[in-house]
């Protein structure tokens, strides 16, 4: 090994004996980490949140511990330089890296600014970067937005814009922590078709979930800092013996390497009966050729489930919204003629592609913004002229990046924050903050600052201040972005438990495998305008409609279209599926 950057032998990664400690901290949040990734490859680094696999990115690029001081040792190489011996700038020519953060790598005040700002750092003629920017906007799905103010994008579309600017640095090595987290599913797709395609580079794709990644190479699993397990993705073979490991570490496995793992445990599959499950590949598409390939069926006496009963009238009602934004010398129709309606005590989800007007009508429905035509109304009134007090009290508000709403030194401060502003008693408080943080799992941590905890940690945060003042509406805008299995179940678990209790529940989520019971209905946007509401089953199962806007339908949910019935879950196809005959 030459060190040499251009040394096509040296590897893209190479980790020997990596520990931190962060200052201040009780454990490390590395401890012993050994990794190597070979040039040219693409590796998976996975983990659920506080395994550590954010503190490992920093450390690929000298923010550990320029940046964030602490206990470092060991050593790392990227492309054969030792990182210790090169400052953070010059490491920007050997690694791009998009941070789980995303947004704070934004300060630019066009999005063609933001593209081009490494290769003007670099010196590169004006006509060539503002050619290549273009460019690079147009690969990641944002052309015709050269001229925007990333601050006016969703969110998915800032994280396209950064992992254009990253684009832009041509390192031989690429870093993307959870890169689609705020991305659509068909989105989320074609920046993995993107990332794929990009050239002899190396990869590193730091992720806890694996729907739809198109995983080959060597993968590390990361447990409290510690590698677990290493392995090579050779194959679908190799994810579906890995399936219950990834599982129980809190990371999601692909949908059909989990059902075939366990439904071949189940039911003796490797016992010489015939029917063990092989599929080709990990699509549903391929796992359904097998099952029927080798026998096995479907119990059609559950096949197709009614639709839940209305509720008891409308609690938030739309009719002909349209809304329009400007900036920047254009005016961005976000929403046309929207009509829809929400009853009482029902949990509705909202989805479609980025941009299609999600959290415009979510605000519309909160009160914070004003429809341009037509009317919302929240119990018959107009929520954008209910004192805030008092809407405060009728809505609740979860915005999509919980650093927009968090603001306290400390935990218990920021959940007692609106109680208190309320003017209740301090044995009601206590009893409302108590409750709030032990429905997110957050009851151990009521003094801890906020701006220490993993986005994650700030994200039930900052459901638990929404919580704290028990609104009969409760609007979430992304509720579960950032975190990783556990913590998306324990979400919806808290959502589902809120429906039970009365209250009325809409949130926008680009999860869409989250998207089951006790969600009762979905209304489907795109391009500002409805255009499908129906049962989780009902919509996510038209993989024709789903297509149509642009949406990527969840393995299971293709796998229903396939075999006609409505399983959302594994907990349902483990139910439903019959062996063939003579297994076990």
């Amino acid at each position: 090994m030459s060190g040499g950057a251009g040394d096509v032998a040296a590897p893209a990664i190479r980790a020997r004996s990596l520990s931190f400690r962060y200052r201040g901290a009780g454990r490390r949040a590395l401890d012993d980490v050994t990794l190597d990734l070979p040039t040219g490859s693409w590796g998976l680094l996975l983990g659920s949140t506080g395994a550590g696999k954010s503190t490992l990115v920093r450390c690929l690029n000298r923010s550990i511990p320029s940046f964030f001081p602490g206990d470092l040792s060991g050593s790392v190489t990227i492309a054969g330089q030792d990182t210790g011996a090169i400052g953070v700038p010059e490491m920007s020519r050997l690694a791009g890296i998009v941070f789980q953060d995303f947004e704070t790598q934004i300060f630019c005040t066009t999005c063609l600014q933001e593209a081009a700002f490494a290769m003007e750092n670099r010196g590169l003629p004006p006509a060539q970067i503002r050619q290549r920017a273009a460019q690079l906007l147009t690969r990641v799905g944002l052309a015709g937005l050269a001229s925007r103010d990333p601050s006016t994008l969703s969110g998915g579309e800032k994280q396209r814009l950064v992992i254009a600017s990253v684009l832009a640095l041509e390192a031989p090595l690429l870093v993307l922590d959870e890169p689609a987290s705020d991305l659509d599913p068909g989105g989320r797709e074609s920046i993995y078709g993107l990332i794929g395609s990009i050239g002899s580079g190396a990869i590193l794709l730091v992720e806890h979930d694996l729907e739809g990644v198109p995983a080959t190479g060597p993968a590390t699993l990361l447990g409290a800092g510690r590698v677990e397990r290493s392995w090579e993705v050779t194959g679908p073979e190799a994810l579906i013996a890995m399936a219950e490991t990834i599982h129980r570490a809190g990371v999601k496995p692909p949908p059909m390497a989990m059902l075939t793992a366990m439904l071949n445990a189940a039911h003796g599959g490797g016992n010489g009966s015939g029917g063990r499950i092989e599929p080709r590949d990990l699509s549903p598409e391929s796992l359904d050729a097998e099952l029927s390939r080798i026998g096995w069926s479907h119990d059609t006496g559950i096949a197709r489930a009614a639709a839940p009963a209305p509720g008891s009238g409308a609690h938030v009602r739309c009719d002909g919204v349209g809304r329009v934004h400007e900036g920047g010398g254009r005016r961005v129709e976000a929403l046309s003629q929207i009509s829809c309606e929400v009853r009482r005590g029902e949990m509705v989800a909202l989805i479609g592609p980025n941009g299609s007007g999600k959290t415009t009508l979510l605000q519309v429905m909160a009160g914070l913004q004003r429809p341009d035509t037509g009317r919302v109304s929240v119990d018959g009134r107009d929520p954008g002229v209910i004192p805030s007090r008092e809407r405060a009290r009728l809505i609740g508000y979860l915005f999509q990046n919980p650093d927009n709403q968090i603001f306290s030194g400390m935990v218990r401060e920021e959940v007692a924050f609106g109680p208190l502003n309320l003017g209740l008693p301090p044995d009601e408080v206590e009893r409302r903050v108590g409750d709030a943080l032990s429905a997110v799992g957050l009851d151990h941590a009521e003094a801890v600052d906020p701006f220490t905890m993993t986005k994650g940690e700030r994200q039930r945060l900052a459901l638990a201040s929404v919580l704290a003042m028990e609104p009969s509406i409760i609007v979430m805008d992304e509720p579960t972005t950032g975190l990783d299995l556990t913590e998306q179940s324990r979400v919806m678990r808290v959502l589902g438990g809120l429906k039970e209790r009365g209250h009325t529940v809409i949130f926008v989520t680009h999860a869409l495998s989250l998207i089951h019971q006790p969600v009762d209905r979905v209304i489907l946007l795109d391009a500002g305008r409805t255009i499908a509401e129906g049962t989780p089953a009902a919509i996510l199962t038209d993989v024709g409609l789903m297509r149509r806007a642009g949406l990527r339908p969840p393995d299971y949910a293709r796998l229903a279209h396939l075999r006609g019935v409505d399983w959302l879950t594994l907990d349902a196809w483990l139910r439903g599926l019959r062996p063939p005959m003579g297994s076990t």
